[in-house]
């Protein structure tokens, strides 16, 4: 064991009342309390019990560190993926037929109902702009077919007519 630099020194207390857990020796150990009036001594020869509402002045709250949870924020993002992919399918349906329009069209319809889906239920704040990419993904896909339709009649009526 070390021996006590300080000569076995009391711990300064500035209240200078003596400290509940250092005995008459002055050795560390369990609390002692003396039997003061009006307090029975422990009836089972063990630790003196304190009181429930007794709070020790030597002991200090200690700050709450741990992980905060923060609330999360609507999930607007497949709402304005599908707006996106939207207005691409249109643009891109008279020139691209259903190369880019198909895929496009298709996500843009699915990411639309998800967005649409989540902003009835709440945790999406963008229902409109999710509604005109679901809407824009339709249109877009009809344009693609439409133009590919046309294109197979085309060259259907094209072929007649040349016989």
């Amino acid at each position: 064991m070390s021996q006590d630099p300080y000569g076995n020194q009391q711990p300064w207390d500035p209240t200078g009342q003596q400290p509940y857990n250092v005995d008459p020796a002055g050795q560390y150990g369990p609390p002692v309390i003396p039997n003061q009036p009006g307090y029975p001594p422990p009836a089972d020869g063990g630790y003196y019990q304190q009181n429930p509402g007794y709070q020790d002045p030597y002991q200090y709250a200690t700050p709450n560190y741990g992980v905060q949870h923060v609330a999360a924020g609507p999930q607007n993002g497949l709402g304005v993926a599908a707006l996106v992919l939207g207005i691409i399918a249109v643009v891109l349906s008279p020139c691209c037929y259903m190369a880019f329009t198909g895929p496009t069209g298709i996500l843009a319809v699915v990411f639309g109902s998800i967005g649409v889906q989540k902003a009835n239920r709440g945790e999406a704040t963008n229902r409109g702009v999710a509604m005109a990419g679901l809407i824009c993904g339709i249109v877009g896909l009809a344009l693609g077919l439409l133009m590919v339709l046309s294109i197979f009649v085309w060259g259907i009526w094209d072929a007649r007519l040349s016989l």
